[in-house]
């Protein structure tokens, strides 16, 4: 099992993309999930759980990688820290009623206002 998952880790951090091929166990895993990330956003698309650290690195490198998790299910907290790692996350139609990401953003970068 740690053999395995070392294996999968030295193959994501060579590319990415391996990260389709692991074990659902193993694309739920924080360190995995989050070194994938870290290449590129995409790798949320292959996960089978995502975790806070790894949304906010998701979407710091693009506000469209918010359409890959559920926002309904997330929490004020964690959706206030979202979108202040990237106010532009409320274009998304999900956020779009989403009072407490709005001012968030607005509070981050008043030019947010032109997508409302």
């Amino acid at each position: 099992r740690e053999d395995a998952r070392d294996f999968v880790l030295q193959a994501v951090r060579k590319s990415w993309r391996a990260l389709q091929f692991a074990s659902s166990c193993l694309r739920a895993d924080d360190v995995i999930v989050l070194e994938a990330v870290h290449q590129c956003w995409e790798a949320v698309r292959f996960a089978t759980e995502v975790g806070l650290p790894t949304m906010l690195e998701a979407v710091r490198q693009d506000w469209r990688a918010i359409q890959c998790f559920f926002c309904e299910e997330l929490s004020d907290a964690e959706l206030g820290a979202l979108t202040h790692t990237n106010p532009h996350i409320v274009r998304a139609p999900a956020l779009k009623r989403s009072r407490h990401a709005w001012l968030t953003a607005l509070r981050h970068n008043g030019l947010m206002l032109q997508f409302a």
